[in-house]
């Protein structure tokens, strides 16, 4: 036999059940056991080193592989919709696993990467539905978008410190998803990240985090609390929507780019400006909701000023007004306004019993 087998060379044949590799071949091309629905075992001669594009795709009953030492690479989408893939042993000697490599295998329940792995492409294991633990390994940079999208038995995920991106819809739709760390030198969560974890009940964002996207933890509905880090300059329409049970957010003033959709479904809003930090009462009300954004997302004292001026509900006017006479003493208009208004704050804070803010208050006579 040839030392390769040739693209398409078994296309969708019906009589490969078990198949052994001669020896001498070293390569196998793009989809050549494309489609072998019956093929259950294969076995790979020592000195294989290339596997092609699609070679084992929608080899349904392929149910376990176990790749030679001499292969570097897995190939795009090299087993996607092997349904019956239990078990696939990755050589150490594997450094990259292409997008796709594989997406829809239903009954994968286990990985071990290998310690120099550097590259997890797109959609390597979406759809993956079995599969409930993954370690990623050190040389990872980047989680690539939607790689394990939909694998709603994911239950813990550990990644290294050096992920500085998770990207697009990486972990969309994994119900079960419970445990995640969010590493320290983490940069930047693309759209739709984390949408649908509905088991993930808490997650610490980073220091370094710069920028979370739009519907990055939609439907989250584990979550309670997040605290948003000073960091941040942008956060995307409808980040936190649908977190039903979102009752704190924590913001600091040097926070940019704030939207209304992170104040959606939370009850309290904590609002943080130099060593003072204030509760917010957050209500339905969506034209206070949107000028309590606009407030805080704004840098310019004068346009700061004007939607403070405009702000009516007192669970949102006194509150701030309270913080920044504290924390920013040079501007007097928040100073003023509780001097004018002394009483009706007074009574709020104590309706509230908000000791910390009457402290505050007090001081500011």
């Amino acid at each position: 036999m040839n030392s390769n087998i040739s693209a398409w060379e078994f296309f969708q044949r019906k009589d490969l059940k078990e198949f052994i590799l001669p020896e001498t071949v070293t390569s196998i091309a793009d989809h050549a056991f494309y489609g072998c629905d019956y093929l259950k075992t294969i076995s790979f001669p020592e000195h294989l080193h290339d596997l092609g594009s699609s070679t084992f795709m929608q080899c349904t009953r392929l149910k376990e592989v176990i790749l030679p030492e001499s292969v570097t690479e897995i190939g795009t989408e090299t087993f996607s919709g092997c349904l019956s893939l239990r078990h696939i042993r990755i050589p150490e000697g594997v450094t990259a696993i292409r997008d796709r490599a594989f997406y829809h295998c239903t009954s994968l329940r286990t990985v071990h990467f290998p310690e120099h792995m550097h590259t997890l492409g797109k959609s390597a294991f979406e759809r993956c539905t079995s599969l409930q633990a993954v370690r990623i390994p050190k040389p990872v940079k980047e989680v690539e978008s939607r790689v394990f999208a939909d694998c709603w038995g994911l239950i813990s995920v550990s990644l290294p410190e050096q992920i500085t991106r998770i990207g697009k819809w990486a972990f969309s739709d994994c119900f079960c998803l419970e445990k995640i760390n969010l590493p320290e030198h983490l940069e930047s969560i693309q759209d739709g990240a984390f949408t649908n974890c509905t088991s993930l009940t808490e997650i610490h964002l980073p220091e370094h985090l710069t920028e979370i996207g739009r519907q990055a933890f939609m439907g989250c509905t584990g979550l309670t609390k997040i605290e948003i880090p000073h960091t941040i300059h942008k956060i995307g329409k409808n980040a936190f929507i649908c977190c039903n049970h979102l009752k704190e957010v924590s913001v600091y003033d040097k926070t940019d780019c704030l939207n209304s959709g992170l104040f959606r479904n939370a009850e309290y809003l904590y609002l943080h400006n130099k060593d003072c930090c204030v509760t917010v009462h957050v209500t339905d009300q969506s034209q206070e909701e949107t000028l309590l954004y606009r407030f805080w997302a704004e840098k310019d004292p004068s346009r700061r000023r004007f939607f403070f001026r405009k702000i009516q509900n007192p669970d949102y006017k006194i509150p701030i007004a309270v913080l920044m006479a504290a924390a920013m003493e040079e501007d007097t208009i928040f100073r003023e306004y509780i001097q004018q208004n002394f009483k009706t704050v007074s009574k709020f804070l104590l309706e509230h019993h908000d000791e910390e803010n009457i402290g505050r208050l007090l001081s500011l006579e």
